[in-house]
């Protein structure tokens, strides 16, 4: 599939889904639905699916909107979250299995952001979706869940191969590797890398999609488990460390 990033909102990324061939496509997370028109209308393509990784409104918003104007649209979402917005039309649940344009989709439940946070995986397109729940060089709040569920959910995602590309929610990547860099000082990888971002972000380019390799080295949300920073850190295991970085990146 072709994947392009639809800026929304203020700091918000909707992901758009070609197939090689044909005029379908898939939308993950319409925060809203007129920019989302525009763009389809201009590439003449029909929207055939939704993908809703969680229900916050910046993820859900344009949901009614896009179905008004593609009422046969069907919109993909857990049971758990769907409750709180209109027009599911396909329930599902951790390890489901569907095609979208000839490829398989892998949902994970991956709650703590929400209770029932989902994330798609495309082993074919070496993509994965993740919401709010893994951003790039950081991670969603706690809104639902506890630490060691969201804790447990971005290792879950970290086995996925490392050259899969990671394609979350929110432009927030600078800010996150600069608190990546308060908790690591002298970590030079993520020293690097936000040397890369400000450049990026300087030219008002994006910084999503990241390789899941690179999150893995600079993210310190997804080493939750590496002895050395728990020790560091004065804690004495994965979930007291994960709880320790979520309260210092909330008040960052």
């Amino acid at each position: 599939m072709h994947i392009e990033g639809l800026p929304l909102l203020s700091d918000n990324y909707a992901w758009v889904l070609t197939p090689q061939s044909g005029n379908g496509c898939a939308v993950v997370d319409p925060s809203e639905a007129g920019p989302v028109i525009e763009f389809l209308e201009s590439r003449d393509l029909r929207l055939e699916v939704i993908l809703a990784t969680h229900h916050h409104w910046d993820h859900t918003g344009g949901i009614a909107g896009l179905l008004e104007f593609f009422p046969e649209a069907k919109v993909f979402a857990s049971e758990i979250d769907a409750k709180h917005f209109a027009g599911t039309t396909d329930f599902i649940g951790d390890g489901d299995v569907f095609e979208l344009f000839a490829e398989e989709v892998h949902c994970l439940h991956v709650p703590g952001h929400t209770l029932g946070a989902v994330a798609f995986y495309c082993p074919k397109s070496k993509a994965v979706f993740t919401g709010d729940t893994l951003f790039t060089a950081g991670c969603g709040r706690l809104f639902e869940g506890t630490p060691e569920q969201l804790c447990h959910s971005l290792l879950k995602i970290r086995e996925l191969p490392e050259d899969v590309l990671v394609y979350c929610g929110h432009e927030y990547t600078q800010k996150n590797l600069n608190y990546a860099l308060h908790v690591e000082p002298e970590n030079a990888a993520v020293q690097a890398r936000l040397a890369e971002v400000d450049n990026q972000r300087a030219q008002g380019r994006p910084t999503v999609p990241a390789l899941l390799k690179t999150e893995c080295e600079t993210n310190p949300f997804l080493r939750s488990d590496d002895g050395a920073l728990q020790a560091a850190k004065g804690c004495s295991d994965a979930v007291s460390l994960f709880a320790h970085l979520r309260r210092g990146r909330d008040s960052f």
